[in-house]
């Protein structure tokens, strides 16, 4: 059974087992007991994320009796406080899972691989929706940010000297196409100056250009339909 176009038919298109059951071919009481399962099941929910399967569908609802099942084997972790840590500064998905890893095999389990890692978070998240999808379109936003935390170079000609950096990053949302630049100084005028680097690496400007911070281009909104803006960025737009 395509149990995932089973599920569209059903919830999205409001379909009955036995309509369902005249376009798959599958038998109308094989229908109505797979929706059973999925309805009672506490770790699926429809809309499905795009990280789930149909084997994982099927390993979800269809456990064999008698045979070992993944969580007999592996060793589970809480999406929800891995969702919390992400919440900090510098926190990624890798750097979480080395942590887990590191945990080893805890009475007879072992820990997830980094892909599996991942993909039962990635389900988590779009069975509980704690995220929300932007519908980008090709060339009509620039979205601007600071990456990471702030980072230090080494001088090769004197290991002891350091500068302190910034990296600034500029990205067409639909394409991830990148541009990013090292800054020593964050003043208004660098912030400019790496913002008209950026579009002429781009080549053209797109419908709207989205930082980050909006204090960078709105220094006050009291009044959001006649705010207080920051008068060199409304220079530089």
């Amino acid at each position: 059974m395509d149990y995932k176009r089973v599920l569209i038919l059903h919830f999205t298109n409001g379909m009955s087992s036995r309509e369902i059951s005249g376009i798959t071919g599958d038998g109308k009481s094989t229908v109505n007991e797979f929706l059973k399962r999925f309805r009672e099941c506490k770790e699926l929910s429809y809309p499905l994320s795009e990280e789930v399967t149909n084997e994982f569908i099927e390993g979800c609802l269809y456990k064999k009796a008698g045979s070992l099942v993944d969580t007999d084997l592996y060793r589970d972790f809480d999406p929800e406080e891995v969702h919390h840590a992400l919440a900090k500064k510098g926190e990624t998905l890798k750097h979480l899972w080395k942590k887990y890893d590191a945990v080893g095999i805890v009475n007879g389990q072992k820990p997830w691989s980094y892909r599996q890692f991942c993909r039962r978070y990635g389900i988590w998240v779009g069975s509980n929706k704690v995220t929300f999808h932007i519908q980008r379109i090709p060339g009509v936003n620039l979205e601007l940010d600071f990456a990471g935390k702030t980072l230090y170079i080494h001088d090769s000609r004197d290991p002891e000297t350091m500068t302190k950096v910034t990296i600034f990053v500029a990205t067409l949302s639909f394409s991830d196409y990148f541009y990013i630049e090292v800054m020593t100084c964050c003043d208004i005028s660098n912030w400019i100056r790496v913002n008209n680097n950026a579009l002429s690496y781009f080549g053209g400007v797109t419908q709207t250009i989205t930082p980050d911070n909006c204090k960078v281009a709105v220094i006050e909104n009291k009044d959001w339909i006649n705010p207080s803006v920051n008068k060199d960025s409304q220079a530089w737009a």
